[in-house]
């Protein structure tokens, strides 16, 4: 609370108080807690910090140390006959429903006990959990992050109640990039006009290279999970035949991250000839990927459209390794475009592209860290950014909603 002191006419002191703006109210809904990613963590901490912010999960979810977040479980029957049987009839497009009576109850307890201006659904697959269960006209902010604006497209239903939903007028589209927000339209799902693109935000000073002397040993780094989508086995084809053609023994590749696909792509390398030359440190923490990425001379992240036509956004990593400098070798895949421009921040080739993805391995070698990279963060990609426009999202969601009431 501020206080004025004002001098009236009659020249009498007088005390004026001012209050500041009541705090937004957002409930937050989601399948997992909110440590279970740091892309939510960090916008639901700040939120709980600088608004008032409770999360909804649905499903309970393992125990994260220091949690502050107030959270309730509300549920949701994963493992339930019903359940299986609806979740089979899903998967053969025949029947798309996420109503359980239960949830329900529990869900609509936990709105009007919270009493949010706003609901934010941070999937809109699981967001469906939502709209079919309860109805309310408070203003609904849904998440597209990859999957539920690609692969879950295959799935008639599915698209026919997104498509419904979108059209509700209290319900708001927010993209984590352009490439999705297309990737409705051509599949003939409208988005409203007002929606918005946000880019994950990174904390920038976490990301920060101390170290410009290039490794004696040039060496790639990618940071990512170990699955198809992820490219391990192009990149490390592309890698053999840049050292064939090139004759080099001298360069390095380390592969970060653990998976499903990781003992195969361990022995890809074994049969390729590169088991001296390419290191698997397993899963790390970020302040144990920084070293790595200080003493790299390029990221590599060959993203892939998967099979069922999962598309991911702008992998974090990417945007990470720019913030600290690093030439991006990538793909033209959804978002990643909108962060890497070609020929400035990095080099792209087409999904599978191994001959050109060689020759570009062996082009990025002599670019050395790029400033311009770190700065293009700073204005589209840092969290500062991020949060100030989705704070701002949710105060023009809130005045369209009041508008609708009226």
């Amino acid at each position: 609370m501020q206080v004025r002191f004002l001098l009236r006419p009659q020249y009498f002191w007088s005390v004026q108080r001012v209050y500041p703006p009541p705090k937004m109210k957002i409930l937050y809904l989601s399948d997992h807690g909110p440590y279970a990613s740091t892309f939510i963590r960090q916008d639901v901490e700040y939120f709980a910090k600088n608004q008032q912010a409770h999360y909804g999960c649905f499903v309970a979810d393992k125990d994260y140390p220091g949690k502050t977040i107030p959270t309730t479980v509300l549920n949701y029957p994963v493992s339930s006959l019903k359940t299986r049987i609806l979740a089979r009839l899903e998967n053969a497009d025949l029947y798309f429903s996420l109503h359980d009576s239960r949830f329900a109850q529990r869900l609509q307890e936990l709105i009007d006990q919270q009493q949010p201006d706003i609901l934010h659904c941070q999937f809109a697959y699981e967001g469906f959990k939502l709209f079919d269960n309860i109805k309310t006209d408070l203003p609904i902010v849904v998440n597209f992050r990859g999957y539920d604006a690609s692969s879950k497209l295959r799935y008639k239903r599915y698209a026919a109640k997104l498509k419904k939903v979108l059209s509700m007028p209290n319900v708001y589209p927010v993209f984590v990039c352009e490439a999705l927000r297309k990737n409705l339209e051509k599949n003939g799902i409208a988005v409203r006009p007002d929606h918005l693109i946000l880019y994950t935000g990174i904390q920038l000073h976490r990301f920060k290279r101390t170290n410009y002397t290039p490794p004696a040993t040039p060496t790639f780094v990618q940071v990512s999970s170990f699955e198809l989508k992820k490219g391990h086995e192009v990149t490390l084809r592309a890698f053999a035949k840049m050292l064939a053609a090139t004759g080099r023994r001298d360069i390095k590749m380390i592969l970060i991250g653990t998976g499903p696909t990781l003992e195969a792509t361990k022995q890809l390398a074994t049969d390729l000839g590169l088991a001296a030359l390419v290191e698997f440190p397993g899963k790390q923490t970020h302040d144990g990927i920084i070293p790595y990425l200080d003493n790299a001379t390029a990221f590599i992240h060959h993203s892939l459209t998967a099979a069922n036509g999962n598309m991911e956004g702008i992998p974090n990593a990417v945007i990470e390794a720019m913030a600290m400098e690093l030439p991006v070798l990538s793909t033209y895949h959804a978002g990643i475009p909108e962060a890497v421009q070609h020929g400035i921040n990095g080099l792209l080739c087409e999904e599978g592209d191994i001959d050109t993805y060689a020759q570009q391995m062996a082009d990025i070698l002599s670019w050395g860290y790029k400033k311009g990279n770190r700065e293009r963060v700073e204005a589209q990609f840092s969290f500062d950014t991020h949060v100030q426009k989705l704070e701002s999202f949710y105060k023009f969601v809130m005045s369209e909603n009041q508008k609708q009431r009226k």
